[in-house]
């Protein structure tokens, strides 16, 4: 306390006013630096990678020291309190490269880089992903660029930051491969890590977005499961649907329509069909049950799903209306002409699925248009020894059962329960198929 002020607290105990000398207040200001954010590596000779040049990113107004260093494997190699030096780096390897930042304020940060990789190995440019016709949802993956210098390639594929393929180890040119089936929309990170005759490892990576092709949304109808008696009643009857027997099934879906040749396409990328030339949403045809049963195997890669083509029973069960049956002669009506393609009113070809009714279930062209194909091998006395539950015949024969009728058939070939079948192998310009599969 001064003196003066103490004098003054005397006098106020005595009564007598006296004013305090208080102390005087300087403000002093408080300086803000600014860190740089990063290191920049440039090559002054661009077929040079072994000369490179060092700087920092961003303001450099504050910097009033700083300190290079770079390492390889852990050891110090070069070291430079320029604030942009230059250096080269004498062999092939990857290097580390750090630079201590001191301000004019005092303070001090450390900036690095992941790795510089110097390599006299020629380097690829990158991935080429281009997607196959026959299978839209593969991609075939290839390094692109020159290849004379990789020694091996491992291909890491991720999709929503899950590893979902790793390959082995390739050694042999093009060091290409097919990536897994992709089922959903999506993005899918591909990285190749490679090795080259320099001893260098490093990544290309590259990112592609992909959709899947509406024309494999196939648009299925619920069959409730029930009973109902299989064959044939009426007066085109012929002896293979004898004798009528009971029939229960589980609960099923199958395709409101026959596959399309577009459908056909988007999964094997080729049309077959006689009628090629008509429509895209015409169905396939010209396709054998063996063919049938690869594109559903592909089918069932690209969705996930598991579709199959309906047993003997099933269809006919479908075709009849299921639980919903009203007894029709055709799938649908005893009018074959509300429902089907046929002899009369096809004009000798074949059409656009959907055109006409559909039949108590909503399912349409069960009845015309082209024959399908069902699972079951087939024999004309079947019915006899027929099981109640849900049966297939899988005795290997000669035949394959087809059901429903074509562009070119006639009504008394037509009906529910008509039968008929050939070899697997044959393809006819009236025989395709639709879906089926099980709850």
């Amino acid at each position: 306390m001064s003196k003066r002020n103490y004098i003054c607290l005397i006098l106020a105990f005595l009564g007598t006013a006296c004013s305090l000398e208080l102390p005087v207040v300087t403000s002093k200001s408080i300086k803000q630096c600014t860190f740089p954010s990063n290191i920049i590596v440039t090559n002054p000779e661009s077929s040079n990678l072994s000369k490179i040049a060092l700087s920092i990113g961003g303001s450099s107004s504050d910097v009033s020291n700083v300190a290079w260093k770079i390492s390889e494997n852990g050891s110090e190699i070069f070291s430079s309190s320029e604030l942009s030096p230059t250096t080269t780096l004498s062999k092939d390897g990857t290097y580390s490269i750090n630079c201590k930042i001191t301000t004019s304020c005092g303070t001090s940060t450390d900036l690095s880089t992941k790795s510089y990789i110097v390599s006299s190995c020629i380097k690829p440019t990158g991935i080429l992903a281009t997607s196959s016709s026959s299978t839209p949802l593969d991609l075939d993956l290839a390094i692109d660029g020159n290849l004379q210098d990789i020694v091996s390639v491992v291909w890491l594929i991720s999709k929503d930051g899950t590893e979902i393929y790793k390959s082995d180890i390739q050694r042999n040119s093009p060091f290409s491969i097919k990536s897994p089936t992709l089922t959903t929309d999506g993005s899918l990170i591909v990285k190749a890590q490679i090795t080259n005759k320099c001893n260098l490892t490093y990544d290309l990576q590259n990112q592609y977005t992909y959709n899947i092709p509406t024309k494999l949304v196939i648009p299925t109808i619920f069959v409730e499961g029930g009973a109902f008696n299989m064959g044939g009643t009426d007066p085109d009857t012929l002896f293979i649907e004898l004798p009528v027997h009971n029939v229960i099934l589980s609960d099923f879906y199958i395709g409101k329509y026959e596959i399309t040749q577009s459908q056909w396409f988007a999964v094997m990328g080729s049309n077959p069909s006689y009628f090629s030339k008509f429509c895209d949403n015409c169905p396939v045809e010209q396709v054998s049950w063996d063919d049938a049963q690869e594109f559903l195997s592909k089918l069932n890669k690209l969705t996930g799903k598991s579709y199959r083509l309906p047993t003997e029973a099933e269809w006919e069960f479908a075709a009849r209306g299921g639980n919903k049956s009203k007894g029709y002669l055709y799938s649908g009506s005893n009018d074959i002409n509300k429902v089907a393609w046929y002899t009369i009113n096809s004009d000798n070809q074949i059409h656009e699925v959907g055109l006409l009714s559909g039949n108590e279930l909503g399912i349409n062209d069960m009845t015309g248009n082209v024959n399908e194909w069902c699972f079951d091998w087939y024999s004309s006395d079947y019915y006899k020894i027929s099981p109640i539950n849900n049966p297939i015949n899988k005795s290997v024969d000669v035949y394959k059962v087809y059901r429903g009728g074509g562009w070119n058939w006639e009504p008394k070939f037509s009906r529910n329960s008509n039968r008929a079948a050939i070899e697997p192998t044959v393809r006819y310009y009236n025989i395709g198929f639709r879906v089926a599969y099980s709850k």
